[in-house]
């Protein structure tokens, strides 16, 4: 999957230092947006979207943060608590790894 991914990437390279690109700028700002949101991992969510992102409850959520699998949430500004993408994709990975609990990611 990667290899197809690396291969169209260096196509579209390939093609806008030709000046052969064929997309418009809306199809090229939406290119963009998706890398950018796939690539964000030290972005920051809230409890809601976290839950969201993992797709579970939040009494789950809660759950799995108390047995560790899930790592507490840090204060920012305002005391609100965020959690990083980085942090929860390595707690989908736990949880797998432990086979405790059927995440939407299996």
């Amino acid at each position: 999957m990667l290899k197809q991914l690396r291969i169209l990437l260096q196509h579209i390279i390939d093609d806008i230092d030709s000046g052969n690109s064929n997309a418009d700028e809306k199809e090229l700002q939406s290119i963009v947006d998706f890398i950018s949101k796939v690539t964000r991992k030290d972005d920051t969510m809230s409890k809601y979207l976290a839950c969201k992102y993992m797709r579970l409850s939040r009494a789950q959520f809660d759950n799995y943060v108390r047995e560790g699998y899930i790592p507490k949430g840090k204060h920012e500004q305002g005391g609100t608590l965020r959690w990083s993408k980085r942090e929860l994709d390595e707690s989908i990975k736990k949880l797998k790894d432990k086979r405790y609990g059927k995440l939407y990611r299996e």
